[in-house]
């Protein structure tokens, strides 16, 4: 899997019998939907990604079409002082470069388009603790948020590819000593998703303590206030109060995948 890149791209990569032209988002100013580095690959028989909330996109692929047939690389303007027939209904200015890209092999292609889009791999990690059905779809979520994902379960049964296959890396090991290991810090972030207390308050501590930028638990109000008094005999005061639990926004989740849209929403809102 390429993290750094959607899957469709991929897919896209692998079906485009030719040349395929790349359009990206190369300057934006306020508002706009997308931010700089967004994607839209247009090839003979087909489009995928997008560029705009949908008001310029039919402009692009002519453009890109173009640029398939003469190899001659565009660069289009949209919004105030930009072309006048694509106008932005967001009020916005985007500046799109579309190139054409040969399509040797899928890996060296995508590595390519990934390179033109400024994408880099993700420097922040979330770790989650607990190999569950809620850890693979919060990593599902996470990893185009721009979180390299490593779960650590302890339990080889669980600690699988096959159990978390969205996941960047999968450890099988003691929870508080492979975060220690990690050497993590405030760019990172951890939640515990499970209910063991052979390790709940060592690795919620590490996390703590190591000051990563985010520390959330799984549970209810009262499992929070359970950790806290735990912790409290580990750590100062300020340290315990960083810890987020309940964990996610109030959002009223329930089941993997809402609860997981609930984490990563908090992420975004205090990351």
């Amino acid at each position: 899997m390429n993290r750094l890149l959607p899957e469709s791209f991929r897919r896209a990569v692998t079906a485009a019998s030719g040349d395929i032209a790349v359009a990206t988002i190369d300057e934006v100013t306020r508002p706009a939907p997308l931010p700089v580095g967004e994607q839209l690959l247009v090839w003979e028989h087909g489009v995928v990604g997008t560029v705009s909330a949908g008001c310029v996109e039919g402009d692009v692929v002519a453009a890109a079409h173009r640029v398939l047939a003469d190899g001659r690389p565009r660069t289009r303007t949209y919004g105030p002082g930009g072309g006048p027939f694509a106008a932005t209904t967001c009020g916005g200015t985007l500046r799109i470069g579309i190139e054409r890209f040969p399509v040797l092999d899928p890996d060296s292609t995508l590595a390519a388009i990934a390179a033109r889009s400024g994408r880099c791999e993700p420097r922040r990690r979330l770790f989650l603790v607990g190999a569950t059905s809620l850890a693979a779809a919060l990593a599902g979520l996470a990893g185009p948020l721009g979180y390299r994902v490593v779960v650590i379960d302890p339990r080889p049964a669980f600690a699988t590819r096959l159990q978390v296959d969205e996941a960047d890396e999968v450890i099988c090991g003691w929870p508080d000593r492979v975060l220690a290991a990690a050497q993590a810090g405030p760019a990172d972030a951890l939640v515990l998703l499970t209910h063991d207390e052979r390790y709940a308050t060592d690795v919620l501590a590490e996390a703590l303590r190591s000051g990563l930028g985010y520390v959330g638990a799984l549970g209810s109000a009262a499992t929070g206030q359970g950790h806290r008094a735990a912790l409290a005999g580990e750590l100062t005061a300020a340290e315990v109060a960083r810890l987020r639990s309940p964990v996610g926004m109030a959002i009223g989740a329930s089941g993997p995948a809402a609860i997981a849209v609930s984490i990563a929403a908090e992420l975004i809102a205090l990351g």
